[in-house]
């Protein structure tokens, strides 16, 4: 269904007709095409919120994950805990390991996929087609937040396809004129909504925005009072769908819209937002410039719109942006690409063979642009120098260490569940580390003896202990670097002026080993991102005027 909507024949020179002159098979391009995104996305970067949703996941049962005395981030996962399920369902089959995170990250890259073509679907319906739109895929697709997406394992994903299947089920639904033939999109459209809400629900700001750019244009190529009437019924079936889901999980809605109080607390400067659109976007920027020159034009201010409404609302909703989250307008955006290859191919058909090579050139660019995003886009795990890192230990170590670790929320976490067989611990206190806290004995209940608050408790576990953290955020270190390239004096500063401001954390040196006078901290190597000390008992008490150096090589 999916495909023939996509790639459907069309009898004029188009560009699509020049791949049917050269005999080249529009799958054969296909395949080729996701080989090459796979190879530009497998990176091993990886969120700092994976390690902690993974290992709640590998490690967590599920009554233990809805009992809000449970896990201490339950108020943060909750609302993604559909997520969490399925990662659970891969670690039943697999058990914590590599293996099994590389398996849910292939699941998610095809959930990602999935989410493309059934949007390319959904705006196939609301737009005069041609085949040649179809070639804005493979743009969208390079574009750096889609590159970024695949290998991860973020509840992105699922919501997005989730999302896509919404919007599609919705339209579908529009076109049937009786309420019979439409109830079983709507229906979809409902359970779709429901797996959005119960994943990443900020993603339900795409249906909305779509109703809301329909009525705005007075039902587009529906009548009003349909897309009216069918809006309400979906809205208020997936409302009491979602109300019924929490009831029967047992989530309280202070705790499922919990993350809303926490992101109104966050603030990033306008260009790191407006740095986040960019990336969103990605290479079809290049294309808004000629998408009015679609015909019919209603079409490109139908869509310009709702990509307008899509992604104002994120800004207006939230004051910190990260490019996952503009994920939101995925099919507006979509749909823009679509129309302005169009316009594009529309001007250039006489000289099909040109602008085929012309595209394809186009299309490798973005590839290798999306590609080299990737070391400012945010991420906080650099598996590959990880994995170096412990090959290295396991070398000078034969007899076994302990790894302890300076940040608990991403390194800790993914760690435990890639290693899952390894001596390793957090040394991270909350509130910067000052003292125990609260929070800190909630979390030793969690986690057992996987963090140690203290001396007291890291004496317990076999030595020797290897220290190993980051100092700064390894996407805000590359960005840093990269600014200081930059030509002009005053830029730089301006520049560095941003990056200081989102830069606040130094973790590798905020762990309370640091002021324990009964550990000396020795420098062994750094890799990367990623310095590596161990910890030996101090016969007096070591001298911390050195600690911010850096560690010698």
């Amino acid at each position: 269904m999916i495909r023939s909507e996509l790639f459907s024949p069309a009898a004029d020179r188009s560009l699509v007709a020049a791949f049917a002159f050269r005999k080249i098979s529009l799958l054969f391009f296909a395949l080729c095409a996701l080989v090459l995104w796979s190879f530009l996305a497998l990176d091993a970067r990886h969120h700092p919120d994976e390690g902690l949703y993974l290992y709640l996941a590998a490690y967590a049962d599920v009554r233990t994950l809805l009992d809000p005395r449970g896990a201490p981030a339950y108020p943060f996962y909750v609302s993604r805990i559909l997520h969490l399920l399925i990662a659970r369902a891969i670690f039943a089959l697999r058990g914590p390991g590599g293996a099994a995170v590389q398996l849910l990250a292939a699941l998610y890259a095809f959930f990602a996929l999935a989410a493309i073509l059934l949007g390319t679907a959904t705006v196939r319906r609301l737009v005069t087609w041609r085949a040649e739109m179809a070639l804005a895929v493979p743009l969208l697709a390079t574009s750096p937040v889609l590159v970024w997406l695949v290998g991860k394992t973020l509840p992105e994903s699922p919501a997005l396809l989730a999302t896509s299947l919404a919007l599609y089920a919705f339209v579908r639904s529009l076109e049937a004129p009786e309420i019979r033939r439409a109830l079983p999109w709507s229906t979809l459209a409902a359970v779709a909504l429901v797996a959005v809400a119960l994943t990443r629900n900020a993603f339900l700001l795409a249906p909305l925005t779509l109703g809301a750019t329909l009525l705005l244009f007075r039902g587009w190529r529906f009548p009003f009072g349909r897309v009216l009437a069918r809006g309400v019924l979906v809205g208020g079936l997936a409302v009491s769908l979602s109300l019924a889901a929490l009831v029967l999980l047992g989530i309280a809605p202070s705790a499922y819209f919990w993350v809303y109080g926490i992101a109104g607390t966050e603030h990033a400067p306008w260009a790191v937002r407006l740095y986040a659109g960019v990336m969103a976007v990605g290479p079809l920027l290049a294309i808004f410039p000629v998408v009015p020159l679609h015909r019919p034009r209603v079409e490109a201010v139908f869509f310009l719109v709702w990509f307008a409404f899509a992604t104002g609302a994120v800004y207006l909703l939230l004051a910190d942006v990260e490019t996952r989250y503009l994920l939101v307008n995925l099919v507006p955006l979509l749909g823009l690409g679509c129309l302005g290859i169009g316009a594009l191919a529309a001007r250039l058909g006489a000289r099909p063979g040109r602008a085929l090579l012309a595209f394809a050139v186009f299309v490798v660019t973005a590839g290798v642009l999306g590609r080299a995003a990737q070391p400012f886009l945010e991420h906080e795990v650099e598996a590959d120098q990880l994995d170096t890192v412990i090959a290295t230990l396991d070398r000078e170590y034969r007899d076994g260490y302990t790894l302890l670790t300076a940040w608990h929320h991403s390194d800790y976490h993914y760690l435990r569940v890639v290693y899952p067989h390894r001596r390793i611990h957090s040394v991270e206190r909350s509130h910067y580390r000052r003292s125990v806290t609260v929070l800190d004995e909630k979390d030793r209940r969690f986690y057992g003896d996987g963090i140690l608050l203290d001396f007291d408790a890291l004496a317990r576990v076999p030595r020797p202990w290897i220290y190993v953290g980051f100092e700064a955020n390894p996407a805000i270190a590359n960005v840093r670097r990269l600014v200081a390239h930059l030509p002009f004096a005053g830029l730089r500063a301006w520049a560095f002026g941003i990056v200081e401001k989102v830069a606040k954390r130094r973790h590798f040196y905020e762990t309370w080993v640091w002021r324990e006078p009964r550990i000396r901290v020795v420098p062994l190597f750094e890799h990367g991102h990623y310095r590596v000390a161990e910890l030996v008992l101090a016969e007096r008490p070591a001298n911390r005027s050195g600690a911010g150096e850096p560690l010698l090589p």
